[in-house]
């Protein structure tokens, strides 16, 4: 399990937190925050195509890349995040670009602000450098290479850092460090591979434990690409509520799945809001998408999600708001009471109530019952799970013809709080004064 020093959590957080422009910790509080989908899909879909350098395309081709974040903006979506996954030196070199890495983050991070304004926050996308750290390349070399974009897209107005897709922990600590150094706040994201560990073999546990354990770790922890929303969630069910940060989960769309002998891609944006509210239910601080989702996806995910967890504003009581009596003592409750108070021998009988409406036979039996000298009457409520005439009324009509106390049964098993609250409130206007708590009859 993690260990964490929840102290320098704190703190880190607190000064990290100073350059928001408003606080993410407090709109956390409030509901799951929505973050936006995918930016390569929507890039393809455009007619660019992986031949081209998406970063580049911050600088060449604005206004594609701002139409994006609007419509995610439009969708409902409380952060955006920055076009500059593949922004460093070694994969910009690929295209030529390696000595323009903090003009493309830069010019990501302002288009992206540009829009969100100060309505929504910005995320500033970091991906992994595409080099073993320790192998490839040497840990200075690294942390020099994630601070250059990360320099940028700080300049360009983002409000922190989300470090996506990593499958290997000493890069993501290296890239952490580097944010740290940079003084800016940051997510850590793993990405799965074909079980519940990462693409390079690390358990969760084992993956994040060495941002946990920095001076200044991740404010949220998350997870993204990789696996479709049901595979996320069959991996991170047990992980969530046990989770020592909060967590943003951002799957792919999704993938096929073989139904009735055909290959069905169950990806629409209403499958994809059913998962992310169940991530949310679990505990999961923020979802949005990853790989394939579009603003179609997030503005489902924006209306399930925000919809369900609706902020919930508590107005205080005081005690002269509040009416208080103190309960009778039980042998003034009722007759039954008083005989259970002395310790006298009671007598009930049950009578259960009728299939029909008709009550001329069971009040009947009550008057028998009361002529012989028995005490209460005992109604249950839906014995053997048959349908039958309320048991209240039943019970309020033995009182008022038959004229013996009853004792009514309220079963909590198929009520919710408030059937439950109108139930005894019922009671208490009918004069219906014996009552058995049970869970189900």
């Amino acid at each position: 399990m993690f260990q964490i020093n929840h102290s320098s959590l704190v703190c880190a957080f607190l000064v990290l937190s100073l350059s928001m422009r408003r606080s993410i910790e407090d709109l956390l509080k409030k509901q799951p925050i929505i973050f936006d989908g995918a930016m390569g899909t929507e890039l393809y879909n455009r007619n660019h195509f992986i031949n081209v350098c998406f970063e580049e395309l911050c600088v060449s081709k604005p206004a594609v890349v701002r139409t994006i974040h609007e419509e995610y903006k439009n969708a409902g979506a409380d952060v955006i995040t920055t076009n500059s996954f593949g922004a460093n030196r070694y994969k910009l070199a690929e295209y030529l670009l390696a000595d323009r890495v903090r003009s493309i983050a830069k010019s990501a991070a302002e288009l992206a602000r540009s829009v969100a304004g100060e309505e929504i926050f910005v995320a500033g996308s970091v991906g992994p450098l595409g080099k073993i750290v320790g192998k490839e390349i040497d840990e200075r070399d690294a942390r020099e290479a994630f601070r250059e974009p990360i320099l940028g897209l700080q300049e360009g107005g983002v409000d922190f850092i989300i470090f996506e897709t990593f499958s290997r922990s000493k890069e993501l600590k290296v890239a952490a460090q580097a944010a740290s150094e940079v003084g800016i706040p940051y997510i850590g994201s793993l990405a799965f591979g074909e079980r519940n560990i990462s693409r390079a073999g690390e358990g969760i546990e084992e993956f994040f434990a060495p941002i946990l354990e920095l001076p200044h770790p991740p404010f949220l922890i998350s997870f993204n690409c990789s696996v479709g929303p049901k595979q996320m969630l069959e991996y991170l069910e047990d992980f969530l509520p046990r989770t020592p940060l909060p967590v943003l989960i951002m799957p792919n769309a999704g993938y096929p799945q073989l139904v009735h002998d055909r290959m069905i891609y169950m990806t629409t944006p209403e499958y994809f809001a059913t998962y992310a509210k169940r991530f949310a239910e679990l505990g999961a601080s923020a979802v949005g998408g990853c790989c394939g989702t579009t603003p179609a996806h997030i503005a489902e995910t924006a209306r399930s999600v925000k919809a369900f967890f609706r902020h919930r504003i508590e107005i205080p009581s005081s005690p002269a708001m509040v009416n208080l009596r103190t309960p009778p003592p039980r042998e003034a409750r009722s007759a039954l009471g008083a005989k259970l108070e002395t310790g006298s021998w009671v007598t009930s009988v049950e009578l259960t109530p009728p299939l029909g409406y008709d009550l001329t036979g069971i009040l009947a039996k009550a008057r028998t019952c009361k002529e012989a000298g028995v005490d209460a009457i005992n109604i249950p409520d839906g014995p053997r799970a048959s349908s039958r005439i309320n048991p209240m009324i039943t019970a309020l009509r033995i009182q008022q013809d038959a004229g013996i106390e009853t004792v009514l049964h309220v079963t909590c098993r198929d009520k919710n709080i408030i059937g439950l609250q109108s139930d005894l409130l019922g009671c208490a206007a009918a004069g219906i004064k014996n009552l058995l708590i049970i869970t189900g009859d």
